[in-house]
């Protein structure tokens, strides 16, 4: 019995799954593979030096059994004075809702019931074990996926900001229930994991036995080779290589589609795949055809743009090839009136990307010499922009003045001569009065509404991007 104890607790330390004083929030169906490893990891809570608790998920499938499962591991908990939660979801409403399969839907709830329960810091372990691996690598190789999915599930990774662990990876299931066996303990089976109906359920009960005859260590062999594959899509390879980045001025990561087309083939889909396993936080409905969809768009025109897995869109935009949401391609119409200032007063404001803060000051001699240049602070004459001053997105009709002559250009021409790409336009904030824009933050001011000599009260404007 302490065979798998050790072995488990060997492969926790080799790959630095847990920390002292982490906790540790387990997903615990009452199966046999979580009610395994529930039990070895309370027999390693002392000795790891570790807060344990269990996050229990009735997805809303299965009807009564379903509760019958989550009452069992509640109960298993509180037998060993384990903190315990059970979250219940309607997974097919959500299914129907975002158009996933019934097991996207399920494992996209559970894994948000896990991640809220583990707040911020807590590490989330699941009980995938080396059937589950061979399964997944199999499932993904029909899938048409590049090395990286080939290389399968990681004993360690990051969702959203937390560490995830699988400590069963590669301990075999015969294992798992000899030991549950040994133990005297009772488990709860899910009638859903006979139903070939299911691609996963298939292969698992169809394909790896098949396998199994022809080479009875043929699940052995799959992880060994999806242990291999680790790390060859990205070998001498880093997507940052080909991200615009993230800057002041931009709304998100985009890539460069020059630096792509300077690549081999292969290397060009590695980078594809690499770029959506980032961007999409739901990569499993991502398959091969969606790449080849993306290297079409490298050679495609501004503007063009293929849909992708949960509304999620592809998009040209001049020289760069970026994700969005299809709802982002709304104008967003955003309006908030600025206050009349008293001297001295500061007035601050936090949207979804900037942090925006004005002063109002008495103007100093030296000022008209020392006013600063940077894109991000910006002094206005006071008493020239006052009066209806407000900061919003843009509307039609909006330009500002370029010269003494009181020439106008239109906010509209100034984004296309910009190449700013159209979902970006939406986003700009204005400082404005009416359709008069004084300044496109972060951007261009208008002529003729900054400080001169005979300036009396300065308003000083600073930004920062917030996201």
């Amino acid at each position: 019995m302490s065979d798998l104890k050790d072995q488990m607790k060997q492969f926790i330390k080799d790959n630095n799954m847990i920390r002292q004083r982490d906790t540790v929030v387990l997903g615990l169906s009452g199966g046999g593979d979580s009610v395994c490893l529930f039990l070895l990891l309370k027999d390693l809570q002392e000795e790891l030096s570790f807060r344990l608790k269990t996050v229990t998920v009735d997805h809303g499938i299965r009807g009564e059994d379903g509760r019958k499962d989550a009452k069992f591991a509640e109960a298993l908990s509180i037998q060993y004075n384990v903190p315990c939660r059970t979250v219940t979801v309607d997974a097919p409403a959500l299914a129907r809702e975002k158009n996933l399969s019934l097991e996207e839907a399920a494992r996209i709830l559970r894994y948000e019931a896990l991640q809220q329960a583990a707040g911020k810091d807590g590490v989330i372990a699941v009980a995938h074990h080396a059937m589950d691996q061979a399964e997944t690598v199999l499932y993904r190789l029909i899938r048409g996926s590049g090395p990286k999915g080939l290389s399968g599930m990681q004993p360690v990774s990051q969702m959203e900001g937390h560490r995830l662990i699988r400590p069963l990876l590669s301990t075999m299931p015969q294992e798992i229930y000899a030991y549950l066996k040994e133990r005297q303990q009772a488990y709860c089976s899910d009638v859903t994991n006979e139903d070939v109906s299911y691609a996963r359920n298939r292969i698992r009960k169809n394909v790896l036995p098949e396998l199994e005859q022809i080479n009875p260590k043929a699940v052995l062999h799959i992880c060994q080779a999806a242990q291999k594959l680790r790390g060859v899509g990205d070998a001498g390879r880093c997507i940052d290589d080909y991200l615009i980045k993230k800057d002041e001025g931009g709304m998100e990561s985009a890539l460069h589609i020059p630096a792509i087309l300077k690549e081999e083939e292969q290397v060009r889909r590695q980078i594809l795949f690499a770029y959506l396993e980032k961007e999409m936080p739901h990569m499993r409905d991502v398959t091969a055809k969606h790449v080849e969809l993306l290297e079409e768009l490298l050679t495609a025109g501004t503007g063009k743009r293929v849909n992708l897995p949960y509304g999620m869109q592809a998009v040209v935009a001049y020289e760069k090839l970026f994700l969005q949401k299809e709802e982002d391609e709304t104008a967003k119409d955003w309006e908030l009136q600025v206050p009349l200032l008293e001297e001295g007063e500061l007035w601050s404001v936090s949207t979804n990307h900037w942090e925006i803060r004005m002063k109002r000051r008495a103007a100093k001699p030296e000022d008209t010499r020392v006013f600063p240049r940077k894109n991000y602070t910006k002094w206005f004459d006071y008493d020239k922009i006052k009066n209806g001053l407000s900061l919003r997105t843009r509307r039609n009709g909006d330009s500002f003045v370029i010269d003494e002559g009181s020439h106008r250009r239109k906010i509209k021409d100034y984004f296309i001569d910009e190449k700013i790409p159209r979902h970006e336009r939406d986003e700009i904030l204005l400082l404005a009065s009416g359709d008069n824009v004084y300044w496109i933050l972060g951007r261009r001011t208008a002529f003729g509404c900054g400080i001169d000599t005979k300036t009396k009260e300065i308003l000083e404007i600073s930004i920062h991007r917030n996201d």
